[in-house]
């Protein structure tokens, strides 16, 4: 098999692959050539491996297919040799040096490095950043040609971005913006082997490379958008009614993420707050709850009788997945993998559906679960007069650290004035309540 270039030459190493037990081993043959003189199509019933365009395709194939023909025989004579052991024996290395160049070997592998970075948001409890990092390294592996293969640090080239950006337009059909944070990711792990010393820094390829982010239009609505949305016809108890109510929610809730308004529960409701946890940021919101937030809460009674209940029926306090976590570590991870697997689907019935009702309100603006976060930034800045300050607090966002910095200091007591400020301005939704015989 062909293995990634060298950066010095852009000549390619030639080894053969040994498996067995499903485990792989490389026995370089010594052999370079540019990736254009290689032949995928070579057997070794057709040992053309190397085209006969390169001046020394005759010794070259004869160099792969010896080296291939005594692994052949060994593994007939020895059956109980590894495949590791086949590849010391047939290129003469002693096994310390051989586990010696193995873990150079894998210590100078981007591709590892990637896995070792994806078992610990792993192991320190992130499992949709762990399933991202997975997607993107099952692509990375297509890439270099396969899952046993390797990818050197020394092959991260400014070429090698521009070539991976293309593969991800083209064959895999991403979008520009999609690629681009797949991209970034890449990066931020690469930065991290950076810091560890296993690339100097001026080798970033990164350093070269004008990731291209197009402005994009934050979706929005207005209140009397909002207004619409809250009063458009609805059949009762139905994914219409319940999506809808969960967009008004996070709206209602300070703009509060998707997520957390489907993990709300009837525990949260207490003493005319809602207290809950916000699961991005680990902070808790504590919210007063004003006359539009009530009707709303109030159209989800109790029936289960307890406080564990959901509010909204997307989740099942009942299940094994909405339980308190369990003392084993892996098996709490499995639990909270379910968890976050059942509010991902939620969320895609709440941005199916609110879509629906939006169009049936005549409004024509794309919307998503996320698109309420944004409606209530917008709205609060108008009528709180752009009071900055007040706003990043009620949505905790995270992101701008230096207002998150600043505005420390704003207490429950002026957080209740401005959310109060922004809610009593507009009617209650008690004058829209679900509808029946939606045609």
């Amino acid at each position: 098999m062909l293995r990634p270039a060298r950066a010095s030459d852009g000549l390619s190493p030639v080894a053969v692959r040994i498996t067995k037990d499903r485990l792989p081993a490389f026995a370089n043959t010594g052999v370079f050539i540019a990736a254009k003189d290689w032949n995928e199509k070579a057997s070794y019933e057709k040992p053309q491996w190397i085209r006969s365009s390169h001046r020394d395709h005759g010794l070259y194939n004869k160099t792969i297919l010896n080296l291939l023909t005594a692994a052949r025989l060994l593994a007939l004579e020895s059956p109980q040799l590894s495949a590791a052991d086949i590849r010391d024996q047939i290129t003469g290395r002693s096994a310390p040096a051989a586990e010696a160049e193995a873990e150079a070997e894998r210590e100078n592998d981007f591709l590892e490095y990637f896995e070792k970075d994806r078992l610990r948001h792993v192991a320190s409890g992130n499992p949709r950043t762990a399933d991202k990092r997975r997607s993107i390294l099952r692509k990375l592996r297509q890439f270099a040609g396969g899952e046993s293969a390797r990818l050197p640090f020394s092959a991260l080239t400014v070429t090698w971005v521009k070539d991976y950006q293309s593969y991800l337009l083209t064959t895999h059909r991403n979008a520009a913006p999609t690629s681009n944070k797949e991209l970034q990711v890449i990066h931020t792990v690469l930065k991290q082997a950076i810091a560890d010393g296993l690339l100097e820094f001026h080798k970033d390829p990164f350093l070269h490379v004008r990731l291209k982010h197009p402005k994009t239009k934050k979706a929005r609505l207005n209140v009397a958008e909002v207004e619409a949305l809250a009063a458009a016809a609805v059949n009762p108890n139905t994914w219409e009614q319940y999506a809808r109510d969960c967009w008004l929610l996070q709206f209602n809730c300070q703009g509060s993420r998707v997520g957390d308004i489907l993990e709300l529960r009837h525990r949260h409701r207490a003493d005319g707050r809602l207290t809950f946890p916000e699961r991005k940021t680990g902070k808790t919101k504590n919210i007063p709850i004003h006359a539009a937030l009530e009707e709303l809460l109030n159209r989800y009674p109790n029936t289960a009788g307890s406080p564990d209940a959901y509010i909204l029926p997307f989740l099942d306090y009942t299940k094994p997945y909405a339980q308190p976590a369990p003392a084993d570590p892996e098996q709490a991870q499995k639990q909270l993998s379910k968890l976050l697997d059942m509010i991902e689907t939620g969320t895609a019935l709440v941005n199916r559906y609110v879509k629906i009702v939006a169009k049936r309100a005549g409004i024509e603006k794309p919307i998503t679960s996320h698109v309420a976060r944004h409606s209530f930034a917008d709205a609060a800045r108008v009528m709180l007069g752009g009071n900055i300050k007040a706003i990043q607090e009620m949505l905790n966002h995270g992101q701008l650290r230096t207002t998150e910095i600043y505005m420390s200091d704003l207490s429950e007591s002026e957080l209740d004035v401005a959310t109060l400020s922004v809610y009593n301005t507009r009617t209650t939704f008690s004058e829209h309540p679900p509808t029946a015989d939606v045609q």
